[in-house]
This record gives structure tokens, sequence and C-alpha cells, in this order.
């Protein structure tokens, strides 16, 4: 018996482990984070709007840490998805900050934004967003909180960037 798992250790040393949050790509996260949403078959079609959603702030939020230093983690990219944080995204290519975004993810962005009943660009310039856009975004975003907060309860003592005991070498993500 004890033959049988004589190289276990040396598998599991060979095994790709990194900190997703600090180095993941946008699709790796909106993978692990869409994979945590609990439902039934039926939601599937909400479970896909919501992964379009979260693939869009992923995008932005994985440019600015690649780019500019933003520290991610659960909690950032859960306060990002707000729909004022999505338009903000949108419009960030007007605003004075240091920062930028590809053309790419400005489509995506643009793209989910265009999804919304009611949303359009005019609206949210005047800070008048259609009732229904808040609607269907704050059941997509409803989606998934409770994901993210799941992540952060489970993982946020090993993933949190801030936390002197971060050691991501414990979790093991494929």
């Amino acid at each position: 018996m004890i033959e049988k798992y004589k190289n276990v250790g040396a598998i599991a040393k060979k095994t790709y482990r990194k900190d997703i949050f600090e180095n993941g790509t946008s699709e790796e996260l909106r993978a692990f984070i869409v994979g945590e949403i609990r439902g039934s078959d039926s939601d599937e079609l909400w479970r896909a709007k919501a992964s379009l959603m979260i693939s869009a702030v992923l995008n932005a939020l994985t440019e600015l840490r690649d780019n500019y230093g933003l520290v991610l983690d659960a909690f950032k990219i859960h306060d990002q998805m707000s729909l004022s944080g999505i338009v903000g995204f949108s419009f960030i290519r007007y605003s004075e900050k240091e920062y930028e975004l590809s053309e790419r993810t400005l489509i995506q962005v643009n793209k989910y934004l265009d999804s919304l009943p009611g949303f359009t660009e005019e609206d949210a310039i005047m800070d008048n967003i259609h009732h229904k856009s808040y609607e269907s975004h704050s059941y997509l975003t409803m989606q998934l909180s409770q994901p993210l907060l799941d992540i952060a309860k489970i993982y946020g003592h090993v993933l949190s960037p801030e936390s002197e005991s971060s050691n991501c070498k414990k979790i093991h993500f494929e």
C-alpha cells in the first residue's frame, strides 16, 4: 500500500500553483468565481450573463493590476461590480486619471452595458440610468456576491495580499 504512494511528494512538487488574485489571468479568475455560483440548471442563462459581467470587470481589474499595480482581492472585485463601477470603466478614457484601459477591454465593458435593458450612454452621463438596467444588473451582482464573499471567507487568510501569513502555495488552483 505504501509503495503505491511513494512518488506522491515528487508529483506534488511539480504541481503548478499560484496566487490567482496576484498572477491569475482574467479568464482564470472568471472561471474560479463563476464556478462557485450555486443554483439549478434553470439558472444557466443568468449564470452566463453574470459570467459576461464579471468577465468585463475582471479584464479591467487585471489590466489595472498588471499595468498600474492595483492590489486585487475578492473584496475589490465585489466593490467594482457595482453598476457605477462598471460605468466608470466605460468612461475611463474621458477621465483625468493617470491610467487607461485597452480598447479590447473597453469594448467588452461597453458590450456588457449595452446588454442591460434600457441602458444608454447618454443616461449614464446624466447620472440617470434606467431602473430596468439597475434591476437586471442587481440580479447579476446578487449571483456573484455570495461566491465572492465565500472566496474571501474561505481563502482570504491565504490570498489576502496584506496578510503576513499569506502563502498561496497552500492552495492549488487547476
